[in-house]
């Protein structure tokens, strides 16, 4: 029989699945200052394979490769505008706090699901890096 004192409330207990390694971080901090990195990520079975980029560049592309696509020039200005604002409120100095960083943003990546690849020539993405499972330095090819 459970006493009071003993019984474990689940209300009380945090559960946290989004776990971010160390280095990992680290590396996305140097990504954020110019040293870009080739890796691969597992998340959830799939396979991440590219150049780890800062944030700033990441803004950069997105905006470059929405704009390209834009239907008109008020478009391509509010895209631009609103990468820009991202990029000058978050990474004009890249946060080195640990707790401040979510996100990895890889370029030149090759996705693998099993034993397909999938191309995604010229896209960047963006990923939590609280949801990477593993990763090696880098690249697959």
């Amino acid at each position: 029989m459970a006493t009071e004192e003993n019984e474990i409330k689940t209300s009380e207990v945090e559960y946290s699945y989004n776990h971010k390694d160390d280095t990992l971080v680290s590396y996305i901090t140097w990504a954020n200052k110019g040293v870009s990195l080739a890796v691969t990520l597992s998340i959830k079975g799939v396979l991440y394979s590219g150049m780890i980029i800062g944030g700033a560049r990441w803004c950069d592309l997105m905006a470059e490769q929405l704009s390209s696509s834009s239907p008109s020039e008020e478009a391509t200005e509010a895209i631009n505008n609103y990468f820009n604002h991202i990029k000058n409120e978050r990474y004009s100095s890249p946060p080195d706090e640990f707790d401040a960083i979510e996100f990895i943003h890889l370029e030149a990546v090759r996705v693998f699901q099993g034993a397909q690849q999938i191309q995604t020539p010229d896209t960047v993405w963006r990923l939590k890096v609280g949801e990477v499972d593993g990763y090696t330095l880098g690249a697959w090819k």
